[in-house]
């Protein structure tokens, strides 16, 4: 699947493995221990991720355990 989402902005990316993964938002959150609004936030691209950790967290919530 990899370049699937090459295209597309960083927020967009993450919706797309979201809902891949058959979660919602507030879900995703959870796992994060974030709001929803955050998730909601980061998927419109209105705050970005650049922080280390937080891309590690996301990459594990979001992608599937056999990498």
């Amino acid at each position: 699947m990899r370049g699937m989402t090459d295209h597309r902005a960083f927020g967009e990316r993450v919706k797309f493995y979201r809902e891949r993964r058959g979660l919602h938002q507030w879900q995703l959150a959870e796992l994060l221990n974030r709001s929803e609004d955050w998730v909601y936030r980061v998927e419109a691209g209105r705050i970005p991720v650049n922080n280390v950790k937080m891309l590690m967290d996301l990459a594990d919530a979001l992608l599937p355990a056999e990498r």
